[in-house]
């Protein structure tokens, strides 16, 4: 209202420029009308800045136009409250200056199995522009922490109970961001906040519970070792007995085409072969009883 002020001071000096500017009267109540006119005008032009939107109340009372970003013709006497429309983030984590409230602000909830688990949340939002004048008379500018913070622990240990800790921890964690991102863009579209995505960033478990996933891991991965070993050696097993079968037909081909014939044909290529190497000068073949020592006089 410090215009009001102004133009009150103003219409004065205006009335009684006679009396404190004498001759200079008149030149005084042109510049104070011209200031007049000049205030008036500045007043009634409002520029509102991108990604923001700005709440007029007029006496005490919130007007349900809202100015966004860009220039706005208002009325002189309006006060205006500015608020952002662009998409904020509210953390709640065990990390000390993560979150909005320092110290471990992580949200703890109960799991159907009764474990409970510390859980790192972030939210992201925006406020609807078009419910900014109600938010802004109804809750006021710090929504995030009388709406927003309070509404996710709710939505989120409610979710939580419907499932197991190993749901949770593994197997239904993308569902059960879907659920949480649902019911509190419902829950708080009512209230002219709207709730873009939900981030389950980190689920702390319980030492003892850590220490068996742990021992569990371990023992499949061992489990899976000896699977892998036994497959190994079956194969293995399976490479034997084939190169055994094809050695067994190989010698069986063999001892098919050994005739009496080829046999003593070989028999003489070999003499032949032996009479005529230069190391030896007796040969004794003795694969029958025809067979005599053969003596190769000529070495």
């Amino acid at each position: 209202m410090s215009i009001i002020v102004i133009l009150i001071i103003m219409a004065i000096l205006y009335f009684q420029a006679s009396t404190i500017f004498h001759e200079k009267a008149k030149l005084a109540k042109t510049v104070i009308i011209t200031l007049i006119i000049i205030g008036i005008i500045s007043q009634t032009i409002k520029i509102v800045e991108p990604g923001k939107v700005k709440v007029q109340v007029l006496f005490g009372k919130v007007q349900e136009r809202v100015l966004h970003s860009g220039l706005n013709f208002v009325n002189p006497l309006i006060t205006m409250r500015t608020m952002s429309v662009r998409t904020e983030q509210y953390t709640m984590s065990a990390a000390r200056y993560e979150g909005r409230v320092r110290g471990d602000d992580a949200i703890n909830a109960l799991t159907s199995d009764g474990i409970l688990l510390p859980m790192d949340i972030t939210c992201l939002f925006r406020l609807q522009a078009e419910k900014a004048p109600e938010v802004y008379e109804k809750i006021g500018l710090n929504y995030e922490s009388k709406i927003i913070r309070p509404e996710l622990k709710t939505i989120i240990r409610e979710v939580i109970s419907n499932f197991k800790m190993e749901q949770v921890y593994s197997s239904a964690r993308d569902s059960i961001v879907i659920t949480m991102r649902e019911k509190a863009h419902k829950k708080l579209k009512k209230r002219g906040i709207f709730i873009e995505d939900i981030l389950l960033r980190n689920v702390t478990l319980p030492k003892q519970v850590a220490d068996a996933i742990n021992a569990k891991k371990t023992e499949q991965q061992n489990f899976e070792k000896m699977i892998y070993t036994l497959q190994k050696e079956e194969k293995e097993r399976d490479r034997k007995i084939i190169e055994a079968e094809g050695i067994k037909k190989a010698n069986k081909t063999i001892a098919e085409g050994l005739t009496e014939r080829y046999l003593k044909w070989y028999q003489i290529d070999m003499m032949k072969k032996l009479i005529d190497s230069p190391n030896n000068t007796i040969i004794f073949i003795p694969m029958g009883q025809n067979i005599t020592p053969i003596i190769n006089t000529a070495k």
